[in-house]
């Protein structure tokens, strides 16, 4: 197996140099990333996918029509976003901590558990990002 030269991040780039960069960094390392996503991101897109899933089938079906019941509505949209925002919180800090474990480590230097632990120290971090931003979006 070839080695795998790392790819710097930190340096100036126009548009093309790190578009160029970005194609290169997962063509490199795809394999690997994609392990790390589906292991670690992929049960909260599955939970949001069945939560999406079930709300789907109950609101097309023509019972649910007919009832009028709107308080299970609520219910379940309110689980469809918290599931949602999971999946795509844990899919945005999986690949962040991917990238910096590549920084620090280098290419190969670092398994599925590696990102899973930074993922879990950084948690907090991400959270507040996220609800920082939401909380001003609201703001606004």
């Amino acid at each position: 197996m070839p080695i795998k030269e790392k790819l710097n991040f930190r340096q100036a780039l126009d548009f093309t140099e790190t578009f160029n960069l970005a194609v290169k960094f997962i063509r490199q390392n795809f394999f690997h990333l994609f392990k790390c996503l589906l292991l670690i991101a992929g049960p909260f897109v599955l939970m949001s996918a069945i939560a999406n899933g079930f709300y789907q089938k109950s609101v097309f079906s023509p019972a649910y029509l007919q009832s009028g019941d709107i308080s299970n509505l609520f219910f379940q949209i309110g689980i469809v976003l918290v599931t949602a925002i999971l999946g795509s919180l844990a899919l945005i800090g999986t690949t962040y901590e991917y990238i910096i474990l590549y920084t620090e480590k280098g290419p190969d230097n670092f398994d599925v558990n590696d990102v899973g632990r930074g993922l879990m120290r950084d948690i907090g971090n991400i959270l507040w990002t996220f609800f920082g931003i939401f909380f001003l979006m609201i703001a606004f």
